[in-house]
């Protein structure tokens, strides 16, 4: 459970918490014979609490993220783009990401950015740079580069390649 923690997480609305931790006060403070064991008792709710509240927020705002990413890929130029969009830290978002996905918030909007193209190359009969702009890079020499990166192959041989099946 402990493992949860390691990465940093906002927590909206805590009273729950709060709660918790005034009566874990409370009862160490009241150094009976048991105090020490209910205070305990009440940590351990507290971190249970919290690991239960930190999946159900990681996976929701993981959800939020590739949506906003999905709807979005043509315009975002940076991380920072999502991070304001989405009102937290960009270092935070692409944590969630990647814990969920493997992949960083510059890697998933590529990829995502890429995989538009593939398709785009194999179903239109758009230039290269009209598919450069319609995934949102400005640069037709940029985007030769990361798809070739990506598929091994340039994109206009991606074209004749799909064409040929």
């Amino acid at each position: 459970e402990l493992e949860l923690f390691k990465q940093p997480f906002v927590i909206h609305n805590a009273l729950f918490l709060e709660e918790i931790l005034l009566n874990t006060e409370k009862e160490y403070k009241k150094n009976t014979i048991y105090a020490n064991e209910i205070a305990e008792s009440y940590l351990k709710c507290a971190l249970l609490k919290l690991a239960e509240f930190k999946n159900q927020t990681g996976n929701h705002l993981y959800n939020k993220i590739i949506n906003y990413i999905f709807n979005n890929y043509k315009t975002i130029k940076s991380n920072e783009d999502i991070a304001a969009a989405l009102g937290y830290h960009s270092f935070y978002l692409s944590n969630v990401l990647q814990h969920h996905s493997g992949l960083t918030l510059h890697r998933y909007i590529k990829k995502v950015r890429l995989t538009k193209a593939a398709e785009l190359l194999a179903f239109t009969d758009l230039s290269i740079a009209e598919i450069s702009n319609e995934i949102g890079l400005d640069n037709a020499n940029h985007f030769c580069n990361i798809f070739s990166k990506e598929y091994g192959v340039s994109p206009s041989a991606y074209r004749n390649s799909i064409k040929t099946i």
